[in-house]
């Protein structure tokens, strides 16, 4: 092979981290799993789904540029942002709440439309006429968001958005005309008032509003804190290598996973599996801290909003089970790691 061949197969660091640990929770779940076929089958689908963010990977290095990913993580949350809006399925989650169908979980639906607001503001449109779809798509997305009263993707779009309108603000400043920052800013003004209206009047009555106060109250949290207990139990049992790939839900109480990656890390991978895991993500935080010292542009500003996103859905959410989670950080390490790999100009 050539420079140039040999450069594009090579992935990102984290993606190689990514293979080490599946390697690494191989060779240990074999001598320490409780259940080996439960540890076999996770870290058979884990694999799988590392091997589709490798091929994503490869595409996007050869390629030169992720533009055609985000646009296809667009059209993706598009179809399901109709779907939702028009034969929305009513699930009982606490309180009602929409959803696509009775199998689709509305947390999943929700971190979706989290993703297709990042996938959405990261091209940071020039035109008008472009930047207002872009808007209006984002309002959208945050309204699924609001159906499906998913709280973890209620905050992690507001954490999304606060670091948005701050990178926006400054980019806009930055770089262009004093009639197109008049005409951005309108925009923008536009786009929070018709989100404060909504909030103001509608949102305080939606399933929505009241999971979020059941959250605030205490409600919700109890059983999240046991299993987080029980992980630090089970950790104690086995710190240097843990208990095994997904053998959580097998060794609980409560016979489900731990609903967070740190917990479950630190349960089923001991220090060692941490170490592994956790030192992409870590060197990402890292290399995204440098963009923004030295570069100080709209995308390293959004690539620290999606950094944010992901460590804060950490606590709840569980990255080695979920191939979303898993492109996400695809798409941040080859984003930080590889120089050659962006958006084409626009």
């Amino acid at each position: 092979t050539n420079g140039k061949s040999t450069r594009i197969l090579m992935p990102p660091k984290g993606i190689l981290y990514g293979v080490g640990y599946g390697a690494y929770s191989l060779v240990t779940g074999i001598v320490i799993a409780a259940d080996r076929s439960v540890m076999a089958s996770s870290l058979k689908t884990y694999l799988a789904f590392l091997f589709v963010c490798y091929c994503i990977v490869i595409i996007c290095q050869g390629e030169g540029d992720i533009s055609w990913l985000l646009k296809i993580i667009v059209a993706i949350c598009s179809i399901c942002m109709i779907y939702t809006l028009f034969w929305g399925y009513r699930y009982y989650n606490g309180v009602y709440v929409i959803t696509m169908g009775p199998e689709n979980n509305p947390n999943s639906l929700g971190a979706l439309m989290v993703f297709g607001m990042f996938a959405v503001l990261y091209r940071n449109e020039q035109k008008t006429g472009r930047l207002l779809f872009s808007f209006a798509t984002v309002i959208l997305f945050g309204y699924i968001i609001i159906l499906s009263g998913s709280r973890k993707a209620l905050i992690s779009a507001t954490v999304l958005c606060m670091i948005w309108f701050v990178t926006f603000l400054k980019d806009t400043w930055k770089n262009c005309e004093r009639a197109e920052r008049i005409k951005r800013f309108l925009l923008v003004a536009i786009m929070l008032g018709i989100a404060f209206a909504y909030f103001n009047n509608a949102y305080l009555k939606t399933a929505s509003f009241e999971r979020l106060l059941r959250l605030f109250s205490g409600g919700g949290t109890n059983s999240r804190w046991g299993m987080y207990v029980e992980a630090a139990e089970l950790f104690k049992k086995s710190m240097l290598f843990g208990i095994g790939f997904d053998q959580f839900r097998v060794l609980s109480s409560f016979h489900s996973y731990s609903h967070s990656t740190y917990a479950e890390l630190l349960a089923c991978g001991g220090i060692l599996g941490c170490l592994i895991y956790f030192t992409p993500i870590i060197w990402t935080g890292c290399l995204i801290y440098k963009k923004l010292k030295k570069e100080k542009n709209y995308q390293a500003g959004m690539l620290f909003a999606l950094y944010a996103v992901e460590m804060f859905l950490g606590t709840v959410n569980i990255f080695m089970y979920t191939f979303m989670h898993m492109m996400m950080w695809s798409i941040l390490y080859i984003l930080t790691e590889k120089e050659g790999c962006t958006l084409p100009k626009i």
